[in-house]
């Protein structure tokens, strides 16, 4: 078995942290909300953006048939492609649950002020968690 790390082919940004959970066997979806999180620690967000950045100029990309595929954290839910403003994610949830866009938009702001602006982190994640609905 191979033991390099590869970029990832389906990657976000840079494909870094879908290669690193690949070769580990992980999801590579929790691996980065995982990530995201670490983010918010002091001083350490600062190493990890270098170690992102010198994997995404070091690594090479991975081969087609390298990276095993997982299957989907959110069942059917996907971003939409049609109904977007920012990535999708609210469309494609109006999409997956059958309601109307603008009231799941509206709800999600309405969310957010509520809780304080929980819910612009909690888009974040599931911006990264939830795929793009295929062509």
């Amino acid at each position: 078995m191979d033991t390099r790390i590869y970029r990832s082919r389906y990657r976000l940004i840079g494909g870094v942290i879908g290669g690193i959970a690949n070769r580990f066997g992980l999801h590579p979806t929790l691996l980065r909300i995982i990530a995201l999180l670490l983010l918010w620690v002091p001083h350490l967000n600062v190493i990890l953006v270098i170690l992102y950045l010198l994997g995404w100029l070091l690594l090479p990309v991975a081969a087609p048939g390298w990276e095993r595929s997982y299957p989907p954290l959110f069942g059917r839910l996907r971003r939409s492609r049609r109904e977007r403003m920012l990535s999708g994610l609210l469309g494609g949830v109006a999409w997956s649950w059958s309601l109307p866009v603008a009231a799941v938009r509206i709800g999600w702001v309405v969310l957010t002020v509520l809780t304080v602006g929980l819910g612009v982190p909690l888009y974040l994640l599931l911006w990264i968690a939830v795929p793009l609905e295929e062509r």
